[in-house]
């Protein structure tokens, strides 16, 4: 048995909360219970969902994992590698707040790029291979804020 917690924010411009998520969640599992809750933090109200589940898929060798991510991490400096963790620092909190898988917010081999690149606009993102319109628009500016201030304290 395996458990997770899903936290929605209420998104205005839907009038709702994007169930989406849940959808896709529990595609290949089976809910053996699931419990929520409503609150507000900053006068924005939220939906939490915790839920004990199965999976309905075999599970994936870790390892499989880890070798693809090896082989985008190779080509990194030390440095490079320290601003890498910072940012998956970062995507960790931003897709905890919003309720998402952490790949949702970029890839690993899209970091990669973003750092060989340095990425310094909006408009760098888009030589980012399937990091969109929307991606940019919610994160760029959070990204090229961490990047600058990592290449200034260097």
């Amino acid at each position: 048995m395996f458990v997770n917690i899903l936290t929605l924010p209420f998104l205005p411009e839907i009038e709702g909360f994007n169930d989406r998520l849940i959808q896709d969640f529990c595609a290949n599992k089976r809910i053996l219970h699931m419990e929520s809750h409503f609150f507000i933090r900053e006068n924005k109200p939220y939906w939490t969902i915790l839920f004990s589940y199965e999976s309905l898929l075999p599970p994936i060798p870790a390892k499989s994992f880890r070798r693809k991510e090896d082989e985008s991490l190779k080509n990194l400096d030390e440095a490079q590698l320290e601003l890498f963790e910072l940012l998956r620092n970062w995507r960790i909190e931003k897709a905890t707040s919003r309720g998402c898988p952490p790949f949702l917010v970029a890839t690993n081999e899209q970091f990669v790029q973003m750092i060989q690149r340095k990425v310094a606009t909006k408009a760098d993102f888009e030589l980012i291979p399937r990091y969109g319109k929307k991606l940019i628009a919610r994160y760029a500016n959070d990204i090229i804020h961490i990047i600058q201030n990592f290449y200034q304290q260097k």
